[in-house]
């Protein structure tokens, strides 16, 4: 019987030994990973959220600065600043290089007392008229700076198009349109 307790003994320490074997091994291959990834979403969720938050701080000073425009108002004057930046961005969004913006001198529309059928009107629309002469590399980029000055904020209209190819040697084309934007007088 000696022999029994020094073997049940053993037994019971070879259990042991695998059941803390066991246990480490869990720990290291599924636990550990599993923490490991917890740390990685929650630095990744910091990181967003603090991205998030300057975008909001950007989001709201942008929209201190700038005037609402809907289908509804439109800016007080012509505003041509507005107007070039929004070129720009179209410019830079195509790749494509403006070559001349021909903004017209005396555009007046309806007269300035907004007078309709012998009524004041509180707001008139007055048209506005530009033109604008551009160097694309390829048709996609006509279509890419098309589509910008499209999603402005403000409303653009495009009268006229003209294109002409770049020359035998190069595929580069230029375009002129003829754009209409509406202001407040």
């Amino acid at each position: 019987m000696m022999q029994k307790v020094p073997s049940q003994k053993r037994l019971l320490i070879l259990f042991s030994i695998i059941a803390v074997l066991l246990l480490l091994a869990g720990y290291l291959f599924i636990v550990y990973p599993s923490l490991d990834r917890i740390n990685t979403l929650k630095s990744q969720i910091q990181v967003e959220k603090t991205f998030i938050e300057t975008a909001g701080k950007k989001m709201t000073t942008l929209n201190d600065d700038q005037e609402e425009v809907s289908l509804h108002t439109a800016p007080e004057g012509k505003k041509t600043d507005q107007i070039v930046l929004d070129l720009r961005k179209a410019e830079n969004a195509s790749k494509s290089d403006i070559q001349e913006i021909l903004m017209q001198q005396d555009n007046d529309g309806p007269s300035d007392k907004g007078l309709i059928d012998g009524q004041e009107s509180f707001s008139v629309l007055q048209p506005y008229t530009f033109s604008v002469l551009v160097n694309a590399p390829d048709l996609d980029s006509i279509k890419t700076f098309i589509d910008t000055v499209e999603r402005s904020e403000r409303f653009y209209k495009i009268l006229s198009m003209e294109t002409a190819s770049g020359g035998e040697d190069t595929k580069s084309v230029t375009f002129q349109m003829e754009v209409e934007t509406y202001h407040h007088k």
